[in-house]
């Protein structure tokens, strides 16, 4: 068997193995729900019944993916701009019945350089296409260490710029290469677990990026 079938039936093993755990097998996903999985989420290395802290959630698009994935998972989303924390209406189906995103998460209006939440109590902290939006970025980063547990990840997941220098338009700040992620956050306490990239195009879920996995 060739590489690239290893790997998809690595994937499909994967992904038959979530359904059939978490006992949602009834949950119905499309085929770029499949390719998002395969080249992004999966790559995270979550579980069902973890809790997720999303720093820079935004409107929470990218996290009602993962619930789809992770019905069990409970979701913090922080962001320091009010109006896109917003009231989800968000759904789907598990085994005929349906399941609310509000449900299985909760809001938090965050600042420019620190996090209301308490310290050394969060596992798995995500932190989506908004690193390189962060106008303090060393206290954020500090920030996310103090939360964070000792055994826990912080997952980064960043654009890829096409040049050097290349400006998100987006929010008019310069995309920042991995060597300048890697830096910057092993800067500030953390260290390298992994390091991976997305390879499909979808501008709803930020294209093709860097997925890097750091630890205390």
């Amino acid at each position: 068997m060739r590489l690239p079938q290893i790997i998809g039936a690595i994937f499909l093993s994967t992904l038959l193995s979530i359904q059939a755990s978490f006992g949602q097998s009834s949950i119905k996903y499309s085929k770029k729900e499949k390719i998002v999985f395969e080249n992004e989420i999966f790559k995270y290395k979550l579980s069902d019944n973890d809790t997720l802290v999303d720093i820079g959630a935004g409107d929470g698009i990218a996290d009602e993916l993962l619930f789809k994935f992770y019905p069990k998972m409970y979701f913090i989303l922080e962001d320091i701009d009010p109006k896109v924390l917003r009231e989800s209406v968000y759904s789907i189906k598990v085994d005929g019945q349906k399941k609310f995103f509000r449900e299985n998460c909760k809001k938090i209006l965050g600042y420019s350089d620190s996090i209301p939440l308490p310290s050394g109590r969060y596992k798995n902290i995500l932190c989506r296409i908004t690193l390189h939006e962060f106008g303090n970025p060393n206290k954020m980063l500090q920030e996310i260490n103090r939360i964070m547990t000792r055994d826990g990840q912080f997952i980064i997941v960043e654009r890829i710029p096409k040049f050097e220098g290349q400006v998100d338009k987006y929010c008019d700040k310069k995309l920042l290469s991995q060597s300048e992620i890697i830096s910057m956050v092993t800067i500030n306490g953390f260290k390298l677990v992994s390091s991976d990239s997305t390879q499909y195009q979808n501008d709803k879920y930020g294209g093709n990026a860097y997925i890097l996995r750091f630890a205390k």
